[in-house]
């Protein structure tokens, strides 16, 4: 694909001059969709565009002169000023020019992709952590699919802080070159069938949360607790037999919540097995060690394994949760 130029300026005052700029690198690293980095050279099926896609992106610029308490200065976004260089490898690069007046100031960059309008109204002088506090667009409402997160036009929403010099608080100097990891603010769920005479019939899931935050909290937190059921992902075929429900990937997008025991998210799976129906419940929760329940996290991949491989004489099939973060 042929690259656009990616030099873009900062909007100054009256006076400043090409000669009184100072030049910033950034690059973005967009995060896995399995754990792995896809060569540039892979092929991508078209269902996975959105994991990595940047369709949208907002560069804020905070003024960090008192690093505990940030204050907004101004915004930057891909409709005005910012144009991508595609490195490949789910990296892009491009090029500000900050005023000569920015000199040795200190500075920091907060990154929002494929949610403008999240950050669209943003007020000057507005504290960062009130950046923090704000939530995704997309809301869920109860029976919405999962894809409703992970449109193809539009990508799923990302987020980051850009560090220099392993420091999210820049000192502007020329040629500054930042670093920018971006993860999405969504988690996955996979579910694979392990068991050969089952076949799985619907599956659904249960205490979602239906709005995140654009940035983590800690504890982990739902943006809102009027929680709904989710259904699974339009884009993905179910299948009617156990071939073609080895490994369901994409199967849910879901926005982080808090989970314990009595109040948490679930997924709900119905199944033939021997011409009998049934269906299992399955908790966010360790199958090993403790059996402590987990949080739902962003950028993070639960997989659910139905049995172990070997055909059920009973209704009764055993799972697994397996977890991993998405880098």
């Amino acid at each position: 694909a042929s690259l656009l130029a990616g030099c873009s300026k900062e909007t100054t005052g009256p006076g400043d001059t090409d000669d009184s700029r100072i030049p910033i690198t950034f690059t973005l690293a967009t995060p896995g969709s399995e754990g792995v980095i896809y060569p540039r050279s892979a092929t991508r099926a078209t269902h996975d565009a959105a994991e990595y896609a940047v369709r949208q992106l907002t560069l804020l610029v905070y003024d960090a002169t008192d690093t505990s308490a940030p204050k907004f200065l101004r915004k930057h976004d891909m409709t005005s000023d910012i144009t991508l260089y595609d490195n490949g490898n789910g990296t892009y690069t491009f090029s500000l020019e900050a005023p000569i007046s920015d000199m040795n100031a200190k500075r920091k960059f907060v990154f929002v992709v494929n949610d403008d309008a999240a950050v669209a109204a943003t007020a000057a002088g507005s504290a960062e952590a009130d950046l923090h506090e704000t939530a995704a667009t997309v809301e869920l409402a109860d029976g919405d699919t999962a894809d409703k997160l992970a449109e193809a036009d539009a990508g799923i929403a990302m987020s980051g802080i850009a560090r220099s010099n392993s420091s999210d608080v820049v000192t502007i100097t020329p040629g500054v070159k930042c670093e920018v990891s971006l993860r999405r603010i969504v988690a996955r769920v996979d579910v694979q069938n392990n068991t050969p005479n089952l076949v799985i019939s619907s599956i659904e899931l249960l205490n979602a949360a239906p709005r995140g935050y654009l940035f983590p909290h800690d504890p982990v937190a739902a943006a809102s607790e009027s929680y709904i059921t989710e259904a699974m992902n339009a884009e993905v075929a179910l299948g009617t037999t156990y071939d073609e429900q080895k490994d369901l990937k994409k199967v849910f997008y879901l926005y982080e919540r808090h989970n314990e025991d009595g109040n948490g998210a679930e997924i709900k799976i119905t199944y033939t097995v021997n011409s009998s129906k049934g269906e299992v419940v399955v908790p966010f929760r360790k199958t090993s060690d403790t059996r402590e329940f987990v949080d739902v996290e962003r950028n993070t991949l639960y997989t659910v394994v139905l049995g172990n491989g070997d055909p059920v004489t009973t209704n009764e099939v055993k799972f697994s949760l397996r977890i991993c973060l998405l880098y």
